[in-house]
């Protein structure tokens, strides 16, 4: 499952999934699920029946596990809770259910995976990917020492709302599902859930648009990298203190080289894939290299040994590579192409090769492309 951001824009989480699903040579194994939270504002637009689920100001009250706002009132983990029993009721031969989340979604994920019952009525193992949420559930009143990534201390003053429900388990029970759940029940379960923290090493922006800036999320950190960084090291402490257990043994920290605020370049990385097939890189299959070479959609590529490749598509994009694809470079100039697509390319050598664009046109470098 994979549970969408502020955009709701589940269609692409879908894709991204299915993807995985490919790249992990599972496509004909898995089932994909991508749901949708609503709010009002979807209900008005769709001219949806007013008792369709739906939270306010969804993903925010469908990240805090509120109720929905219909007749019949369900918090949005009890929505959770559902659809995966009914996945193992269904489906008995089902061997893991993987719940990711991006951004809001892995927000979502984070608690989820902390307060969910679903695990404990079930045999089937859950994975929990949290990828780039703003703000985490913290187990305890600590939090980062000044700018510190590993030690921890109650705050002197300043956020009063710092350890409330959601970024910590103060007033938990404002969210209805945990209404007779104690705390000590949410952090004991906590610890033995297998968790996954996908965090992106470029996704270190302090001013992004969508980062949260509360006084609550600022305590955790000053931007999605850091936050989950130091969370994890929140986490070890903690576990390590109050119960003698390393959380080491069923969650882990995944960060995953040039990858930004992106849910596709998280989950269909090497590492991604890795974290959530349980295969170890070289096994999963096509690595989507990220970020992409270009915007423009690519016709043909063409490597004459290991080291030296090119690659050529749409708008005059020809681009070319000396050290095996980890960096690309286009030619100086390719006189006439700018407007035309570049259908096919081919070397006889590391200087000599021939490119065929639209109107019957062939292009010849003896320079390797560089013009």
């Amino acid at each position: 499952m994979h549970i969408h951001g502020i955009g709701k824009n589940t269609d692409l989480y879908l894709e991204t999934m299915l993807q995985a699903a490919e790249l992990g040579n599972l496509k004909n194994q898995a089932i994909v699920v991508a749901p949708q939270f609503l709010d009002d504002d979807d209900v008005t637009a769709h001219s949806l029946n007013s008792n369709y689920l739906r939270w306010r100001g969804s993903p925010n009250g469908m990240i805090r596990g509120f109720n929905s706002l219909n007749s019949n009132p369900l918090s949005s983990f009890a929505v959770m809770d559902s659809v995966i029993l009914r996945l193992v009721n269904k489906n008995p031969n089902l061997c893991q259910i993987i719940v990711a989340g991006h951004s809001s979604g892995g927000q979502y994920v984070n608690r989820y995976a902390a307060v969910n019952r679903a695990e404990n009525l079930i045999s089937v193992p859950v994975k929990y990917i949290v990828a780039n949420p703003s703000s985490y559930l913290y187990m305890d009143n600590k939090r980062r020492v000044s700018t510190s990534l590993n030690q921890f201390q109650v705050p002197s003053s300043g956020c009063s709302g710092y350890n409330s429900w959601r970024y910590g388990l103060h007033n938990s029970t404002a969210c209805p599902y945990l209404s007779s759940v104690a705390d000590s029940t949410i952090r004991g379960q906590f610890k033995e859930r297998d968790v996954v923290y996908l965090l992106g090493a470029m996704d270190n922006d302090p001013n992004h648009s969508q980062l949260e800036t509360t006084c609550a999320a600022m305590a955790q950190g000053n931007h999605r990298l850091e936050r989950g960084i130091i969370y994890f090291n929140h986490l070890k402490q903690y576990y390590n203190s109050n119960y003698s257990f390393d959380i080491n043994s069923t969650q882990n920290i995944v960060v995953v080289p040039n990858a930004a605020h992106s849910s596709a370049q998280l989950i269909l990385s090497t590492e991604g894939l890795a974290a959530m097939f349980d295969i170890q890189p070289e096994a999963a299959g096509w690595e989507v290299l990220s970020p992409a070479l270009t915007s423009n959609h690519l016709q043909d590529v063409f490597f004459i040994d290991s080291l030296y490749g090119w690659v050529c598509g749409n708008s005059g994009t020809i681009l070319r590579t000396t050290n095996g694809g980890n960096s690309w470079s286009a030619p100086s100039s390719v006189s006439g192409t700018s407007t035309s697509h570049i259908r096919s390319i081919f070397f006889i050598n590391r200087n000599t090769g021939w490119a065929t664009r639209n109107s019957g046109r062939v292009l010849k470098t003896t320079n390797g492309g560089v013009n």
